[in-house]
């Protein structure tokens, strides 16, 4: 029988780009991963799509306390901006001299893509599952952060 491995989250991280990326339409691309020591954020990503490469840098410190399936959606996330770049920097330079413009094509990018990420995680997580368990992982646990119900504020009782 064979040992199940534990996968830590910046194994994950790579083998989800490594297993995602044809399925999401990147197989021609070459993607660069970095862990640097000090950055702002999770993660993030740089493209160059008119030479089907990337750079994408993940935060380990912010990662340790993310969940590992919000681990394969952050990998996921920084993949689709690589989808997004050539009609976002296309935006950007359409308003480029106009700073309110420009903070609303940011905020329209991030959210798209982040409505992207979800998609494409529900839609990628059953062959990263088969692919971690073939190479002998762990199954990933299909949940989110620890989710805390906050209610109105409980009345004292005065005795």
């Amino acid at each position: 029988m064979q040992t199940v491995k534990r996968i830590t989250k910046k194994q994950l991280f790579i083998k989800t780009v490594e297993i995602a990326q044809p399925l999401i339409g990147l197989s021609e691309w070459k993607i660069a991963i970095r862990f640097p020591s000090k950055m702002k954020g999770a993660a993030d990503c740089q493209a160059y799509p008119e030479y089907k490469q990337a750079a994408i840098r993940a935060n380990l410190m912010v990662c340790r306390r993310l969940s590992h399936y919000e681990i394969i959606e952050t990998a996921i996330h920084e993949m689709v901006h690589c989808l997004l770049w050539p009609i976002v920097t296309w935006t950007e330079e359409l308003c480029r001299k106009n700073p309110q413009k420009i903070e609303i094509t940011r905020k329209l990018e991030e959210s798209t893509v982040t409505e992207f990420e979800k998609l494409l995680t529900k839609l990628c997580i059953d062959a990263i599952q088969l692919e971690l368990a073939a190479q002998g992982f762990e199954k990933v646990p299909e949940t989110f952060a620890t989710v805390q119900v906050v209610g109105p504020p409980k009345k004292k009782i005065k005795k």
